[in-house]
């Protein structure tokens, strides 16, 4: 992702810096220390292509029928019992050229686009809330388009994920957005389609993590806005949460870091788990 310490990580201010520091090494060295200190019997799975199409845990085929999962995922320590689900789509919008001092008598399809982003963020379904999402929002990933400033754009590519909530329908938000496509002068392609998920604090899994984090610190609930592993597993019918060290925020950037204290009571908490 372009980090200036990619492959030589560094200590600094009690912090580890480096790509992938929280996503998710930071995360897998708190689980290996921990095992490392218990002889508590547990299963751990490490699955590859969580970043691009979650093979790994699509293909995964549980040996045993386990009564819940920890998914270790940057969460600032906080417990995420509910995920958003996500549309991702790739747009591709033809215009027409012209000269750029005849802007009329072109067609300018970065401006569809943005038109189509405008009229997308109001869609009704889209303005459903959930308590654990509010920086939540339709993300723009990448757009490109055009030539130069002379010359009206005849042609504009744009990534977009749509976030899509816990308690939301997913095919009644994919239908609204459907129905919007088919409006424009465009071609796309569905590249993810994933519902969300939440969990009852009242399951197994959640009040024995519950149990082993209040021993560190105070317990705070939260939601996880990416997509990670856990939406297969529930899948396979294995009631899971999403818990670890470090913020999302950074993850993926040039300023991927890790607290080295926060690792230590991450794997302290792993610890406990695996021995209750």
């Amino acid at each position: 992702w372009g980090h200036p310490y990619a492959f030589s990580p560094k200590i600094e201010g009690g912090k580890i810096w480096g790509r992938g520091a929280i996503d998710t090494k930071g995360q897998l060295a708190a689980l290996l220390k921990a095992i490392k200190e218990t002889d508590a019997s547990c299963a751990i799975a490490l699955f590859i292509d969580e970043e691009e199409e979650g093979l790994g845990s699509e293909k995964y085929i549980p040996p045993f029928s386990f009564k819940g999962a920890v998914v270790l995922e940057p969460t600032n320590l906080s417990l995420a019992i509910a995920e958003a689900g996500n549309i991702e789509l790739y747009l591709k919008i033809k215009g027409k050229a012209a000269h750029g001092a005849l802007f009329g008598r072109g067609k300018n399809a970065i401006e569809v686009f943005c038109d189509f982003y405008q009229r997308l963020k109001l869609l009704p379904d889209l303005q459903y809330s959930h308590s654990f999402f509010k920086y939540s929002g339709i993300n723009i990933g990448r757009i490109k388009g055009g030539i130069d400033c002379q010359l009206v754009a005849q042609d504009c590519e744009a990534e977009i994920d749509i976030p899509v909530l816990p308690g939301n329908d997913l095919e009644k938000v994919w239908q609204e957005i459907k129905d919007l496509l088919n409006e424009f002068p465009l071609t796309w392609e569905l590249k993810s389609f994933d519902a969300p998920w939440e969990i009852s604090p009242q399951e197994q899994v959640v009040k024995r993590l519950v149990e082993c984090i209040e021993a560190e610190m105070f317990v705070s609930f939260s939601g996880m806005n990416a997509w990670t592993d856990a939406a297969n597993l529930f899948k396979k019918g294995i009631p899971s949460v999403v818990f670890g060290v470090g913020d999302l925020a950074l993850a993926h950037t040039a300023d991927e870091h890790v607290n080295i204290e926060e690792v230590l009571k991450l794997s302290r908490i792993l610890k406990r788990f695996l021995e209750v």
